[in-house]
């Protein structure tokens, strides 16, 4: 794997890129799907994963 170029200077072009929730700089954040809703807190443990209720 190439390293990174740390010594160039993020402009608002990469910054665009960086922060895109798509990854697609021409999309705004208006512009990039959505999920309809979030899905479910889960934690897995012993290799079983359980739902977390929000009411707790």
């Amino acid at each position: 794997m190439t390293e990174p170029e740390e010594d160039r200077e993020k402009t608002g072009k990469t910054d665009r890129v960086l922060y895109s929730p798509d990854g697609d700089p021409h999309h705004t954040l208006a512009q990039a799907p959505q999920p309809d809703e979030h899905p479910p807190v889960t934690v897995t443990r012993d290799d079983r994963t359980e739902v977390i209720d929000d009411e707790q």
